[in-house]
């Protein structure tokens, strides 16, 4: 059996958002006490005094603006947070804080908490809990301890999967040419077009039309919109390999027809002469092989300036030309083994995005 009561409920519950906290109070206001803000789990300020007067009650802290994360505060310990952060106080010794973390969890699946919907004090108030009850109509702690384990036994698979994700999608593939190669700079192959800082979904919605107009995202198919031909002040490509500048750094893709991009989002174009001589699948694998040993990422951008020195070693035959057959042989064995691989991460994304739902049967 099992009891729903509001979050509003103040038999069980009360609930508040923080204060604005700046890093001009932490230099004038500079203490111990701890203040967490949209990171629930490392405090953002050490003050001397904390916004809240309360703590004798065990509390549970979420982020409001980003990724809805909970974290639990015992009783008597005191903290303070900032407008980024909310509180839930439980107000009956009989509600087990890690079994409403869960029950929590899953309406943040349901209400879809995160960078889209906020987790302001409107939304909170329209969560129900759903919590275990005895025969005589008590709430039942043992059971919801028994539940929470299970819970924790689950969230520990579901960060061990995510850390073997992250490992399968940071190992770098590299394939043997077997063959005589050629060292070249990007620069020598490549034009570095022009960037359009002034691409934004705003515009994209302004001009609607059917040309796809890529960001700096991890996916292929994922576009800010869709535009219009032919207006004023934008620049439009066709048929060429592009790199992520920013974002999801390093990511090189193979576009097809006309397209657009921001000034995240660049754009390679072949020199004069070398048209059929460039494989375009197989150099977006060798930049991003070569991109990933150098390091670049979200907090290290992949400029023009560091793109252009990096050199490259491209298959070239007996003759000393560039080896067209054999960057298209590469190209579809590279193919493959990532086609394996991304299919692995995607059942790893759909096992972890499943939210489990613990019964109290």
């Amino acid at each position: 059996m099992t009891k729903i009561i509001q979050l509003t409920d103040t038999k069980y519950f009360r609930y508040d958002q923080g204060v604005r906290v700046t890093d001009k109070d932490e230099r004038e206001k500079k203490g111990n006490i701890p203040i967490y803000s949209a990171n629930v789990f490392k405090p953002r300020y050490f003050l001397k005094e904390s916004n809240l007067k309360n703590f004798d009650y065990p509390s549970v802290l979420y982020g409001i603006d980003s990724y809805f994360d909970l974290n639990f505060i015992p009783a008597k310990q005191i903290f303070g947070n900032t407008d980024h952060c909310g509180r839930i106080e439980i107000l009956d010794d009989a509600i087990f804080p890690e079994y409403l973390i869960h029950q929590l969890e899953i309406k943040k699946s349901e209400l879809g908490f995160g960078r889209t919907l906020r987790a302001n004090l409107g939304n909170m108030g329209t969560i129900t809990i759903e919590i275990p009850e005895k025969e005589d109509g008590t709430f039942d702690i043992d059971k919801q301890k028994e539940l929470s384990k299970k819970y924790v036994f689950l969230k520990k698979m579901k960060e061990n999967l995510e850390s073997e994700r992250k490992e399968l999608d940071e190992i770098s593939i590299e394939i043997p040419t077997d063959g005589k190669t050629i060292s070249k700079t990007i620069s020598e192959i490549y034009e570095f077009e022009k960037t359009q800082s002034k691409m934004t979904k705003e515009l994209c919605n302004s001009h609607k039309g059917t040309i796809p107009v890529y960001g700096c995202s991890y996916s292929e198919t994922e576009v800010l919109g869709h535009i219009k031909k032919d207006v004023k002040n934008v620049k439009y490509f066709k048929d060429a390999l592009t790199w992520n500048r920013n974002g999801s750094v390093g990511k090189f893709f193979v576009r097809k027809g006309v397209f657009c991009t921001n000034e995240d989002h660049r754009v390679l174009k072949l020199k004069r002469g070398y048209g059929k001589k460039i494989h375009a699948p197989f150099m977006k694998y060798l930049l991003e092989n070569e991109v990933k040993k150098l390091g670049f990422t979200f907090t290290q951008k992949l400029g023009a300036t560091n793109l252009e020195t990096i050199s490259i070693n491209i298959p070239v035959d007996k003759s000393g030309k560039f080896d067209i057959k054999k960057q298209k042989e590469l190209a579809k064995q590279y193919n493959k083994i990532y086609e394996i691989k991304n299919k692995m991460i995607q059942e790893i994304d759909d096992i972890c995005s499943i939210t489990v739902h613990l019964s109290s049967e």
